[in-house]
């Protein structure tokens, strides 16, 4: 036995109102610096705290710099920008910038 539910006119404008003022957050668009940290995170198999964090282990600073890498060819954030994501100066990006990756960035972003 098939019971066909139909939504009241309320119920409809609930709806549309909802839809309305339904955002996507800008963290998690595709290019996002939120985006590629996680995808970085995943690729390493890292927690985003401990990524974000002051900590300095070789496997850290290898993720954050391939991060790095990767937000300034596929963002158009400056270098201020992506240092406040991290929570650096942007002097640790300028020194990150002129070392070369740790991997193939398109190997991070394709997996």
């Amino acid at each position: 036995m098939e019971v066909e539910e139909q939504l009241t006119q309320e119920e409809i404008k609930k709806v549309k109102k909802l839809v309305e003022n339904y955002n996507i957050s800008r963290d998690y668009v595709i290019g996002s610096l939120h985006y590629l940290a996680q995808k970085v995170c995943n690729f390493y198999r890292i927690e985003i705290n401990d990524f974000l964090s002051q900590r300095r282990h070789k496997y850290l600073i290898r993720a954050r710099r391939d991060f790095i890498h990767m937000a300034k060819k596929r963002t158009q954030k400056n270098y201020s920008d992506i240092a406040r994501f991290l929570n650096k100066d942007h002097t640790t990006i300028l020194h990150h910038i002129n070392k070369k990756p740790s991997l193939d960035v398109h190997k991070i972003i394709d997996e």
